[in-house]
């Protein structure tokens, strides 16, 4: 009886000392609410997946590229999905298949997409490769991480 009066208070403790972060089926459906987003031209609703530091920018770059015209995403894949940082953070590698007018060359873009778990939401924080590349692909800096170490960067 002492035996497993000890165990269950070593769960107890151990339980109540581990990071929180998010389950992995809770990423991977985040991931797809993005990707089912902005294949369906809902940018105002995928900005909303977005740590709040990068909202902006991307809005601002779906007006001026004139997405909701010109942007046309044909498909996407979910590949993989990796849990990292005691599950505080995900990397989600999927395929991307688009175009952008006044190409009407199709694309097939691997895309690396990093993830966070802040406030109790998965939230995109970076993604590499693919039509949003060039507003999401900067390193994630957390806004409350020491801007000396360098470390948060993603």
């Amino acid at each position: 009886m002492l035996v497993v009066a000890g165990l269950v208070l070593s769960l107890a403790i151990a339980c109540a000392h581990r990071p929180t972060g998010g389950d992995p089926e809770s990423a991977r459906r985040t991931a797809d609410l993005f990707h089912h987003r902005i294949r369906w031209k809902d940018y105002g609703g995928a900005s909303l997946l977005l740590v709040p530091e990068k909202r902006e920018a991307f809005e601002e770059a779906r007006r001026l590229l004139n997405d909701s015209r010109d942007l046309t995403i044909s498909d996407y894949q979910l590949d993989e999905l990796q849990l990292v940082e005691g599950g505080t953070a995900a990397r989600v590698v999927s395929k991307i298949f688009w175009y952008r007018l006044p190409s009407v060359s199709a694309r097939e873009d691997t895309v690396v997409t990093d993830f966070v778990y802040r406030d109790g939401t998965w939230m995109i924080a970076r993604q590499v490769g693919g039509p949003f590349d060039e507003e999401l692909s900067a390193p994630y800096v957390p806004p409350d991480a020491d801007a000396g170490t360098g470390s948060a960067a993603r």
